[in-house]
């Protein structure tokens, strides 16, 4: 553990990204009576989650040196959003460290979109790297509410639910029209997955704060999240064929909160007695949670495979989120 800390700058930040796909999938699993693999699962975070503050504290210049990069800079919200989901774990057993997680999560977030936005959006916008990342920062602030709802207080969780949706509704159309004129590079492929992030966070949160969710709302949402989860299957081949690099990030959190808003739409269903749909719904979440745990296994070994040679036996080549930055 103290080579790992002290090699705590060649973590990289997509890895970070990645633990918070596999709290996500690993909560699936909770929800469905599974609550050992929860366990095991936060107990791996909170070693992520120290060695990332470990890499901010001691290695602070090459944090610095990744964080004013626009691509792996909004990457860097991650870091609180694993915060908020290990404030959701701690919380049963240390309620007073939970809730003072949960608020540093949200208040540490908050600076990072004003200091994001300040940065990439006011000072110097870059139409070239205005990618799908930028939604882990600006849209990944919901996490407190899907992680949060029994302890967090009211009134942020509903700002900020009001804010996702806000956020979402003039993010996704604006990415999807500048991917249309300008096109990703190879590299930044992976990137488009990060779609499926925004639905499946709002639809997740407006279930958690809403006693009686409006079908209508409820059907376009997850409307959207089946669309796009359909051109990841579609690209799933291409995409895995490729050489690993950070960018395989991208395929764990949005496939895992989807998964979530697979199964919240179901027992949403049965509870207001479309129980044949429900029903079903229910088969896709069995089907999707086979999937992601592969995928979301597959970039988590490498990740872990890819840090332990480095820190602990020998260096290894890897391509970073850095190196794919710049977009052609």
């Amino acid at each position: 553990m103290k080579k790992m800390i002290q090699g705590s700058d060649k973590l990289p930040v997509g890895a970070v990204a990645t633990t918070v796909g596999l709290c996500t999938l690993a909560n699936a699993f909770n929800a469905i009576g599974f609550s050992g693999i929860r366990h095991l699962v936060m107990w791996f975070a909170l070693i992520v989650w120290v060695l990332t503050i470990s890499k901010i504290v001691l290695h602070f210049d090459t944090f610095k040196k990744e964080y004013t990069q626009v691509v792996p800079g909004s990457l860097y919200a991650a870091v609180m959003m694993l915060t908020a989901i290990l404030s959701s774990y701690i919380y049963p057993y240390l309620p007073i460290l939970g809730i003072g997680m949960w608020y540093v999560a949200v208040v540490v977030h908050a600076a990072h979109i004003l200091f994001f936005t300040w940065r990439n959006v006011i000072r110097e916008f870059n139409l070239k790297t205005f990618l799908p990342s930028w939604f882990v920062t600006y849209v990944g602030i919901l996490v407190p509410v899907v992680v949060g709802t029994a302890y967090g207080n009211p009134i942020i969780l509903k700002a900020l639910l009001g804010y996702g949706f806000v956020i979402s509704a003039i993010l996704v159309p604006a990415m999807f029209i500048r991917i249309l004129k300008l096109g990703m590079a190879s590299q930044t492929e992976l990137m488009k997955t990060i779609f499926l992030a925004p639905p499946s966070l709002c639809l997740v949160s407006y279930f958690n704060l809403t006693a009686q969710p409006n079908m209508m709302l409820v059907t376009f949402l997850y409307a959207l999240i089946c669309l796009i989860f359909l051109y990841i299957l579609k690209s799933l081949p291409n995409f895995v064929n490729r050489p690993f690099d950070g960018t395989f990030a991208a395929l764990t959190f949005p496939m895992a909160i989807s998964l979530i808003a697979t199964l919240n739409t179901a027992r949403f269903l049965i509870n207001v007695g479309h129980t044949a749909p429900g029903n079903f719904f229910n088969q896709v979440f069995g089907a999707k949670l086979f999937l992601i745990t592969l995928v979301i296994g597959y970039v988590v070994y490498h990740f872990t495979h890819n840090f332990v040679l480095a820190t602990v036996k020998k260096p290894v080549t890897k391509v970073s989120i850095e190196e794919v930055e710049v977009v052609e």
